[in-house]
């Protein structure tokens, strides 16, 4: 009972540090999607580092994929302001962290007027530079219907 109590006491520690960590590296991507929500490029562009890329993949009418397109992240989130007006939700993310490199996956959906335009998976890979979580690439599934999934 007394070994039982000893680990405890040294568990407890790692895992509130672990989900620490997580939230830490959720920070930029909550914000980042917030900042997308309000349309503002400026604190969109606050939670990247330079250099990344977005990358979309996109369901076609056969529900096969078969548009994917890559672009500077910076260049997607300065549009962002200007595309199709919508809510974009994202959901039941998944945290992984080794060092300086972390990626969290979840799901999504984006509604226009309360109805699902389309749905999927986004994937964000993020670093961490000088102690602060950075997203580096941003990556998203586009799928209106099934997609064979």
């Amino acid at each position: 009972m007394r070994l039982m109590l000893i680990l405890a006491a040294f568990l407890f520690p790692l895992g509130a540090m672990a989900q620490s960590n997580e939230e830490a590296v959720l920070i930029p991507v909550n914000g980042l999607m917030a900042a997308m929500a309000d349309r503002n490029t400026e604190a969109m562009l606050s939670f990247i580092t330079p250099g990344g890329s977005a990358t979309g993949a996109g369901c076609g009418p056969d529900g096969k994929y078969e548009r994917i397109y890559t672009t500077p992240l910076a260049e997607y989130l300065e549009s962002y302001a200007d595309m199709l007006d919508g809510k974009e939700v994202f959901f039941e993310p998944e945290v992984r962290i080794d060092g300086t490199l972390a990626t969290v996956w979840g799901r999504y959906t984006f509604t226009v007027n309360g109805v699902i335009r389309h749905r999927g998976h986004s994937a964000f890979q993020l670093v961490r530079l000088d102690g602060k979580w950075l997203v580096l690439n941003y990556s998203w599934s586009t799928r209106p219907q099934d997609c064979g999934q």
